[in-house]
Parts: structure tokens; C-alpha cells; sequence
């Protein structure tokens, strides 16, 4: 039989019912004095009494308090007051496993909280954590303390280690401004306590470890979600970018007779990189680095020539621009770099391997990422980025967005230097047909490499889902005890809460996924090579399973839909007619006030199925009316209300060529400030002749 039960066995049966029969607490009926003025318990029923209201204290300080900042003072307070000392401070073991730092004090120690550090072996607190056992010092002005107050201002002290099985998390100590002996019930009573403290402080670290994990994932989520939102941003302006104008004819126009030819050729090189200084700066978005450089080489000598630098002064930019003047690759970083540059890996050179003078200590103090630009495998160029002057600055994500943004950029020269091709070789129709296909090329790279962070990012989020949903399953099935049950459920409902924000992150990699689709199903279009997979299906069921999609993804708004009671086949791509309703009905969604309804109907109308969304948006005009229809049109002023952001301008170009793939129409019916009806019509089956469906 433990001590505990000892002392519980030896108390008196009858003095405690009849104390506290009259309602006071058991803490009044130990300080109540018996008829001969006597205290109403013994002494050692009087500790025992100290000893549960420490408990019930530890008890409700765990479940009030998981941050560990907020519940190591709310474990101190009583045991300080319950134990009778002047002094009670937590040390926590140090991220490198070798010292002890002072967490929280109360009492003789506060005034150092968070300055003292104690290897582990040496002084009193050290000690304690190499042996793990428990150490009483009664006289501390003869021991060789870490802590000088120990021993100054507090002379009599027992420690005890904090420990969760096998694994040590700290030191809690306790200790008088005068020599004390400690009774072998009070420091049975600290182990006992440090049991209680150790569990709470585990909690504590744990609760942080899952909060911080959290907060990490989010930045990394919302930093993924600006880069591919600035990526998108930069595929629609390299899309959009105009093509300098190189006929011979504007030259003569616009040429200075006293210009020489020298003048003129710089004056042309910097028109023809307008377009990529205006880049630059979406460069240091996607990438949040310090500095960037954008360095071309020239196709037939090879020699280097910036391009663009952002984020240094004018004075270090021109010095930067001077030190590669008639220098390659090779010659100014070896033969090394230049080959892995030409393989398509990225590079981290370090700045100190080179002399001061070299113009790379301009960018960087340390280390820089060069990153190549190919276009049709051959090296047309770096982007040099400087994260910071760590190697760990340079983590793989970073590498990743560096070189996806130095092959968007890559894009854009090669296709200046088509232009250039085009003018120079008078052969428009070729040079347009190559012009083309690069373009299709670029923006399939781009989906390349848009998709793989949002598709590294969903299989984490839904693998944290997959863990919390086991997690919060185990859970259910086996209930706390009593005294955890307020903890438990806080704990279940953060986690609930959780799974919820990665959902709603999920929905948002889902908008990411639809505007990349949406560029390359416009490369597609342009080539001619947009997929269909005809066959027999219902029109009803088409519409049906978009508005349910479109309903579940905006469970507040007020969608009515209204469809024949039986099947309206029709020969067409299923999948392509989803897309096209998802995307009239998300517009009508986004465009219109919160509350307003939106309302679908789909009937038979003559040898045509007939699809139509109807909303209480602000409407048209007759001149926007045509022009919608159009790619990268958006109509100016009218704001997207709910759901995702504005898109690309692609959506209704896209719908409309689906539609007309399928021998229908599309068409809208609006006024201004009374809401619009969009529709589409495709062919009814038995509309269909047997040469179509072959």
C-alpha cells in the first residue's frame, strides 16, 4: 500500500461528514477549531487537505490553459501558496538539448525568468535533469549554483525532474529565503505534483507544435496562392504583351537622321525589352525575393546582357550592367554553371568563390539562385535571384517558382525574337504559324508548372484532412475521464475547426485548377485542338449535376431549378456542356447581391435542347452585350459580389466555342439594372443525322 493510502487509511471517519454537512467547503472544516478550541483536523489530515486542493488547482489550471505562455503561471500561483515557499520556478529543456531555460517563476526568481540558462550536469537544476531524480539542498550557500540567487537570496531548496515516461522536459523547484527542511510529506507531495505539471506541460507542447505546424502551413498556402494568382497575372500579361513592330518602313519614319547605327540598334533593344521590364517587377511578386536579375545571351555570340534588375539602386544597377560587357557564361561564371544552365538545372552560386570585384556582389553579399531560360532547348538566358544570404533561404519551393517564372520568362523573349525572325525574313504567315505554336507551347509549360505546387499543396491538405478525420474518429470512440472532458472537447472542436479551414482550402485550389484550365483549353482552341468525346446523353442530367456542384460549393445562395420530368438526349461531350453551364451558372453567382436568387431552366425548344441561367445582376448593355463573347473581354465597372475573384476573361470565349463544336448557340438577354439571362442551345438526338454522329 502506497504512503498516500497509508495516511488516507489512517484518517478519522466521523470528523469530516460532520463538518461539512452543514455546507462548508472541506478546506473550512480543516481550519474549524473543535469545542476545546483544538483545529478541527489533525495536522496530518490538514495536509492531506493542502494536498487535494493542489490538485483540484493543477487540475483546473491544464484544462483552463494550452498555451504554454498562459498556463505555466496558472500551474505556479498554487503551488506557491499551498506549499508555503517563497520561490517555485519551471525550467523546460532547450530546443538543443543540452541547457535548461528558466520559463516562468513566482516568487525570488521572477526578475530572471527568461535569462538564465543551465547546462544540464552542472548547478541544481542541471544536476536534477542528468539524474532525474529528485535533489533537496538545505543549505544552498555551500552549492555551486548556476543561478547566483540561488544561494544569495534563496538558501533552502528541493527540485524534482518533469518527466513523461521516459522522456525529460524540464525541472520544477521549489525554495525558501531561509534555511528550511522539507518534510518527507511535502516532497512527496512535489513528486506528486511534478507528475500533474509534466502531463499539462506536455499538452502545453504539444498544442504549440500542432499551432505552429498550422500557422506554417497556412503562410506556405497563402504565399502558394499569391505566387499562382501572380502567375496567372503573368501568363495573361505575356498573352497580352504587344509585339514590337520591327518593318524596316517604321524605322524610316521614326529614325533620327543624326542617330548613328550604333545608337539605333540600342534604341531597339531596349523598345524590344519593354515588355520584360515590365515583367520584372510580377517576377519579384511570384518569387518574394530581395533582388532579381533578368540576364539574356545572345544567340549567336553567346556574350550576356541585362535585361531587367529590380531592387537595387540606379548607381549598383549600371555597375551591374557594365561588368558583363562582351563576357559569356563561361567567362564570367565557368564552364560548369554554363552546362548545368544548359541542361535546365538551377544553380546556387556562392558569391564568395569569386574576386570583390565581380558584378554577382552586386546582387548578393552571399548566395544567388540562377535559374535558365530555355526556349526549344536551347539557353536564351538566366533570372538570377537573391533570397537571402542562408542556404536555407533557397528551399525547394523556392527553386521550383524560380524556375517556373524563368520559363514564362523565357517565353516572352523567344517570342520577341520571333517577331524580330518574322520582320527580318519577310515571311509573316510562317513567322505567325511558329509564333503560334510557341505560344501553345509556352502556355502548356505553364500549366506544367502552375499544376505542380497546387497539386503538392492538395495532396497535403487532404492528407492533414485524412489524419484529422482518423484522428477525430479514434476520438469518438473513446471518451475522456471526467476531469478531461472540458479539454477533450475544446480540443475536438479546434480540430473540427481546422478541417474546416482545409476545405475551404481546398475549394480555393479548385478556382486555381479552373483558370489554368481555362489558358489551355485557349491554346487548344487557337491550334485547333480542343478534345471532344461524343455520345448519348441527358441534357436534364448535364444541367442537373452542375447546379448541384454550383449549389454545394454556395450553400447560401437561392438556386431554382427547373428541368422537363424526363430526358432530353442529346449527342455531345458531357463533360465539355458541364463546363459551359458551370460556367454561366458560377457568373450569375459571383455577379449578383447575396441575396437575390438565381434561377436555372432547362427545356425543349423545337429540335434543340435549351439551357439558361437567369440572375438579378446589374445587367448590360447592348455594345457589352457582343462583345462578352470575346476573349480577355470583362465588362468595366461591375465588381464580382461573391465566390471566387474575376478570371481571365476566357470563360464565355471558351463557352461559346464549345457550344458552336456541338452545332448550337449561345446568346444573353439583358437590360441595364435589371439582371441578365444567359443561354445555350445544342441539337436534340433526334435531330441529329447519322452523318453528324459519325
Amino acid at each position: 500500500m502506497s504512503q498516500t493510502s497509508n495516511r488516507r487509511a489512517r484518517r478519522r471517519p466521523t470528523r469530516k461528514p460532520e463538518q461539512l454537512r452543514a455546507g462548508r467547503t472541506y478546506e473550512d472544516a480543516a481550519s474549524a477549531p473543535t469545542s476545546d478550541g483544538a483545529p478541527g483536523l489533525p495536522a496530518e489530515d490538514q495536509f492531506l487537505v493542502r494536498e487535494l486542493h493542489l490538485n483540484q488547482a493543477l487540475i483546473k489550471a491544464a484544462i483552463a490553459h494550452l498555451d504554454l505562455d498562459t498556463l505555466l503561471p496558472a500551474l505556479l500561483d498554487p503551488i506557491k501558496d499551498l506549499m508555503g515557499v517563497d520561490n517555485v520556478a519551471i525550467l523546460l529543456v532547450a530546443p538543443d538539448g543540452q541547457h535548461l531555460l528558466l520559463h516562468a517563476a513566482h516568487g525570488l526568481e521572477e526578475e530572471v525568468v527568461g535569462k538564465v540558462s543551465v547546462p544540464i550536469g552542472k548547478g541544481f537544476a542541471g544536476r536534477i535533469a542528468a539524474s532525474r531524480y529528485l535533489l533537496f539542498v538545505p543549505n544552498l550557500a555551500e552549492f555551486d549554483a548556476v543561478n547566483p540567487l540561488l544561494g544569495e537570496r534563496i538558501l533552502s531548496a528541493v527540485g524534482v525532474p518533469l518527466l513523461v515516461g521516459e522522456r525529460l522536459l524540464g525541472v520544477l523547484h521549489i525554495g525558501a529565503g531561509t534555511q528550511r527542511l522539507f518534510t518527507s510529506q511535502e516532497i512527496a507531495l512535489l513528486q506528486h505534483v511534478a507528475e500533474h505539471v509534466a502531463l499539462a506541460i506536455d499538452r502545453a507542447l504539444l498544442y504549440r507544435g500542432e499551432r505552429e505546424t498550422w500557422v506554417e502551413h497556412e503562410r506556405q498556402t497563402q504565399r502558394t496562392r499569391e505566387a499562382l494568382d501572380a502567375m496567372l497575372e503573368l501568363a495573361g500579361a505575356m498573352v497580352s504583351a504587344p509585339v514590337v513592330s520591327t518593318d524596316p518602313e517604321d524605322d524610316v519614319e521614326d529614325s533620327d537622321e543624326s542617330e548613328s547605327p550604333e545608337d539605333a540598334l540600342i534604341a531597339r533593344r531596349q523598345q524590344e525589352d519593354e515588355p520584360v521590364h515590365q515583367l520584372a517587377a510580377l517576377c519579384s511578386r511570384i518569387l518574394g525575393c530581395e533582388r532579381i536579375a533578368i540576364i539574356g545571351t545572345d544567340t549567336e555570340t553567346g556574350r550576356l546582357r541585362p535585361i531587367a534588375v529590380s531592387g537595387s539602386s540606379l548607381q549598383r544597377e549600371r555597375l551591374f550592367r557594365a561588368g558583363f560587357d562582351h563576357l559569356s557564361i563561361a567567362d564570367r561564371f565557368g564552364v560548369e554553371v554554363e552546362a548545368k544552365l544548359q541542361a535546365g538545372e538551377s544553380v546556387l552560386f556562392d558569391v564568395q568563390s569569386v574576386s570583390p570585384d565581380h558584378p554577382a556582389t552586386l546582387l548578393s553579399q552571399r548566395y544567388f539562385l540562377m535559374s535558365p531560360m530555355l526556349a526549344s532547348g536551347a539557353l536564351t538566358g538566366y533570372i538570377g535571384a537573391n533570397f537571402g544570404d542562408n542556404a536555407d533561404d533557397y528551399t525547394p519551393e523556392n527553386r521550383a517558382l524560380a524556375h517556373a517564372a524563368a520559363q514564362l520568362i523565357g517565353g516572352v523573349m523567344e517570342r520577341q525574337r520571333l517577331a524580330r525572325e518574322r520582320a527580318e525574313a519577310q515571311a509573316e504567315a510562317i513567322s505567325a504559324e511558329r509564333a503560334k505554336r510557341q505560344m501553345d507551347d509556352f502556355l502548356s509549360i505553364a500549366g506544367h508548372e502552375l499544376r505542380t505546387p497546387i497539386t503538392s499543396a492538395k495532396l497535403n491538405v487532404n492528407f492533414v484532412m485524412q489524419l484529422l478525420d482518423r484522428y477525430l474518429q479514434t476520438e469518438d470512440g473513446a471518451p475522456p475521464v471526467a476531469e478531461d472532458m472540458t479539454l477533450y472537447a475544446d480540443s475536438i472542436q479546434r480540430l473540427t475547426r481546422a478541417r474546416n479551414l482545409l476545405e475551404r482550402t481546398n475549394r480555393q485550389f479548385k478556382r486555381q485548377e479552373r483558370l489554368i484550365n481555362d489558358l489551355l483549353d485557349l491554346s487548344r482552341v487557337d491550334v485547333g485542338k480542343l478534345d471532344f468525346r461524343f455520345e448519348t446523353c441527358d441534357f436534364v442530367a448535364i444541367a442537373q449535376d452542375s447546379t448541384d456542384e454550383q449549389q454545394a460549393t454556395n450553400p447560401g445562395r437561392s438556386i431554382h431549378f427547373s428541368a422537363p420530368d424526363r430526358p432530353l438526349p442529346v449527342w455531345a461531350d458531357a463533360d465539355r456542356l458541364v463546363q459551359v453551364a458551370d460556367n454561366l451558372l458560377s457568373n450569375a453567382i459571383k455577379y449578383s447581391e447575396p441575396g437575390t436568387p438565381v434561377a436555372v431552366r432547362v427545356c425543349a425548344e423545337g429540335d434543340f435542347a435549351r439551357y439558361e441561367v437567369k440572375d438579378e445582376g446589374p445587367g448590360l448593355t447592348p455594345e457589352d452585350q457582343e462583345r462578352i463573347w470575346q476573349r480577355y473581354y470583362r465588362v468595366n465597372g461591375i465588381m464580382h459580389q461573391t465566390g471566387s475573384g474575376p478570371g481571365l476573361g476566357l470563360g464565355l470565349f471558351i463557352s461559346k466555342t464549345i457550344v458552336e463544336r456541338h452545332g448550337g448557340e449561345v446568346g444573353v438577354e439583358s437590360e441595364p439594372g435589371k439582371g441578365s439571362t444567359f443561354w445555350f442551345k445544342v441539337p436534340l438526338s433526334s435531330a441529329q443525322s447519322s452523318s453528324d454522329r459519325s
